[in-house]
């Protein structure tokens, strides 16, 4: 959708990430070799918010994420689980900035994760931030949309790909 304001350049819509990268997996994704796929992505992103907060967020900003699908549950969750400790070391050792590691509640957690892993900083106010977050999507969300079904490697059993999306520290405040 294209939105014109008054005189100004135009605001295009797009879908969510998810829709175009899980669409281009479905077509690059033929078998138990071309895994894992691995793709990051940085995208301007503009949110209509009542309130923004200086330092924290604004209306527009920049917008980084990633997409990877495994063969396995448990390559996927590693995954997922390894993106999270990356970025609390980037906080902690680059930023200086002291984080919790945790996971969300089942009412926290991203809209179809079965887990999302979370670091959070405490703010002057003592309230927590987020900071950062990593979803382990399992194959319930993504991978049956694609419909693609991949043979294990070694087993030889057929099963939908299993997928995480592991988003950056300051992409989620």
């Amino acid at each position: 959708m294209i939105f014109f304001f008054r005189n100004q350049e135009p605001l295009i819509v797009r879908p969510t990430s998810e829709t175009m990268i899980w669409h281009m997996f479905g077509r690059w994704i033929m078998s138990y070799r071309d895994l894992p796929l691995k793709i990051n992505q940085w995208a301007n992103v503009v949110r209509w918010e009542l309130r923004t907060r200086p330092f924290l967020r604004s209306t527009e900003f920049l917008w980084q994420e990633g997409h990877t699908a495994h063969a396995t549950s448990e390559e996927a969750r590693a995954t997922a689980e390894e993106m999270l400790d990356e970025y609390a070391a980037l906080c902690e050792k680059m930023l200086a900035l002291p984080v919790v590691k945790g996971l969300k509640s089942p009412t926290e957690r991203f809209a179809g994760a079965e887990d999302t892993y979370t670091i959070e900083a405490l703010m002057q106010n003592g309230w927590a931030l987020q900071s950062g977050t990593s979803h382990f999507l399992g194959q319930a969300r993504v991978s049956r949309i694609v419909s693609r079904i991949v043979s294990h490697r070694v087993s030889h059993k057929v099963s939908h790909t299993h997928t995480d999306s592991p988003y950056a520290p300051y992409a989620r405040p």
